[in-house]
């Protein structure tokens, strides 16, 4: 019993960190401005909206982009990046796109269609089936890990409450970037037609620690030597 206990510990140790989170700027539009901590450029994106998603301001892009280089300091190799949308017409023309440091190095490129949410690698494909329709909110979440080995891989899932993710299977389909480009910035993106952004937010997820993993093993090497 206190065998167990102590692996229970252990294993809750592992767990236990807290994910960190990023220092977006004013990723939930309610600062200042709208774009205050963005770069926007092109079209007439630089407004608020009156129909929010959350809080009292979202950003509207029309034929315009915004994009945010988070995180000049440290490459973030495992994240949960979370958004809002609504689109004002569903044409495949509204982008996200996770890229390296200040905007450089394609990780993940992104489009809304009326099935879902495709990616690029070469070709589009779709990371998970949603009927996606005009004036809807929605709750993105991308969650990648090991950007920094052979093994990186992320999922894609969508929400109309927040709460409930449809979540498609783990995918290795980047775009171009190669093994150990870090998310470093985030753009938002409406070549045509129009969509509404609201809370974005990035947090890194940490990995175990090494001395923790040793500890693991050690005491699966004890309980073998016990049974």
């Amino acid at each position: 019993m206190k065998m167990n206990n102590l692996i229970l510990m252990t294993v809750l140790g592992l767990s236990s960190g807290a994910n960190a989170a990023i220092s977006l700027v004013n990723g939930d539009f309610e600062d200042g401005t709208v774009t205050t901590g963005w770069d926007a450029f092109g079209g007439t994106g630089n407004a608020e909206t009156t129909d929010p998603i959350l809080g009292s301001q979202s950003v509207v892009s029309t034929n315009s982009t915004f994009a945010q280089d988070f995180s000049d300091a440290n490459d973030v190799f495992n994240f949960q990046l979370d958004f809002a949308v609504r689109l004002t017409s569903v044409n495949s023309t509204q982008r996200i796109r996770l890229r390296g440091d200040n905007n450089s190095g394609d990780l993940i490129t992104m489009r809304l269609s009326s099935g879902g949410i495709d990616t690029f690698s070469g070709a589009w494909g779709q990371r998970v089936a949603e009927s996606i329709t005009a004036g809807t909110d929605y709750f993105v979440r991308i969650t990648g890990t090991d950007l920094d080995s052979g093994d990186r891989a992320y999922t894609v899932g969508i929400s109309t409450d927040g709460v409930t993710y449809n979540t498609g299977a783990e995918t290795t389909a980047f775009h171009s970037a190669g093994v150990g480009t870090g998310f470093e910035t985030i753009v938002l993106d409406s070549s045509s037609g129009g969509a509404v952004w609201d809370g974005v937010s990035v947090t890194a997820v940490p990995e175990p620690s090494g001395a923790a993993l040793i500890g693991l093993a050690g005491l699966g090497f004890i309980l073998r030597r016990r049974r």
